[in-house]
């Protein structure tokens, strides 16, 4: 149980950027599954070094622990766990130019989510890597939700903030709050900064 839930924490880091935290989590839960001998909870924690792995760039142990974590996953039948963990691994296989199989991993969690009842977050990670199909995108970073999308398109206009709300019939303080997350995801702090970041990464 302590393993399990240092991996989420970890994941929960490197969603929001944190990198030091995430891979210190991830060690911990790596650290009890040695000491402990756990294996019915690994698959979490696998995919948890995985991904701060990836996020260091440490591409081929990533993705050994991603097909650690699957195989797991899938003997436990856990689907939001599989298609988490597929969804991660075809960033990094993106990431390493291995587009081919970044869209198997893609096709396997867009039947996963679409047979699950609520896969939360899952729905919009996915959309945002359909929405890039052959771009690369930052392993363990955050992705760009479709909403955030559809106004860091606008942002590329000449368009203010208040006309990006009317184009999107969004209010204006929902603007501002996706207009943060997108800076935060990012990792800058204007708009020509994001759209310029945005246009490298291939979401635009």
């Amino acid at each position: 149980m302590q393993a399990s839930a240092l991996s989420y924490r970890s994941k929960i880091a490197g969603d929001a950027g944190r990198l030091d935290e995430q891979q210190l989590f991830a060690k911990r839960a790596a650290d009890v599954l040695s000491a402990e001998g756990i294996d019915e909870e690994a698959g979490v924690i696998h995919s948890a070094n995985g991904a701060a792995l990836g996020a260091r760039r440490m591409h081929d142990e990533a993705l050994a622990c991603f097909e650690r974590a699957l195989f797991l996953a899938r003997r436990r039948g856990e689907p939001l766990d599989l298609a988490d963990i597929l969804l991660r691994q075809a960033a990094v296989l993106r990431s390493v130019g291995d587009h081919e199989r970044a869209a198997t991993s893609i096709a396997e969690a867009r039947s996963v989510i679409d047979s699950c009842p609520d896969p939360g977050v899952l729905s919009e990670w996915l959309a945002a890597l359909e929405s890039s199909p052959g771009s690369p995108l930052p392993p363990g970073s955050p992705e760009v939700s479709h909403s955030e999308l559809r106004v860091l398109r606008l942002m590329t206009t000449r368009l203010t903030w208040r006309e990006i709300g009317d184009q999107l019939y969004l209010s204006r303080n929902t603007v501002h709050s996706h207009t943060r997350s997108i800076y935060r995801k990012l990792g800058v702090s204007s708009r020509a900064d994001a759209v310029g970041r945005a246009r490298e990464r291939g979401l635009i």
